[in-house]
């Protein structure tokens, strides 16, 4: 799985490729979207980020995958030409930082609604 994931975000860059690229990733969606409802009901570890997030499956595995496929929708209508392999140096920057700060952003709030649901104190 990982494998056709890292497939589908190197067909995003290039123009020419993305649509194909957003129909791959798409396709990956709805599928795990699928093995999640299967196993809805049992208690099983995501795995989503590895280690740094621990979470069940759930709510909100279901908002990730309905986000991240409403972006791959996004990008297979609205494909206009530009490669991503052409933008800037500091466009690609200001786009790590701001994904890197969501990401942090969700782990945290994960972690503190994990923290009150088990009842602990700080």
């Amino acid at each position: 799985m990982p494998a056709a994931e890292a497939a589908g975000a190197a067909l995003l860059l290039p123009a020419y490729t993305r649509p194909y690229g957003a129909i791959l990733v798409l396709t990956l969606l709805v599928a795990f979207g699928g093995a999640v409802w299967r196993a809805r009901g049992r208690h099983i570890d995501c795995g989503c980020f590895g280690s740094a997030l621990q979470e069940e499956l759930g709510a909100g595995t279901y908002g990730r995958i309905a986000i991240c496929a409403s972006l791959a929708v996004y990008t297979l209508l609205e494909a206009d030409g530009r490669s991503l392999l052409a933008v800037g140096t500091p466009d690609l920057a200001c786009m790590a930082l701001i994904s890197a700060g969501l990401m942090a952003a969700y782990v945290l709030i994960s972690s503190i609604a994990r923290h009150r649901k088990s009842g602990l104190t700080l």
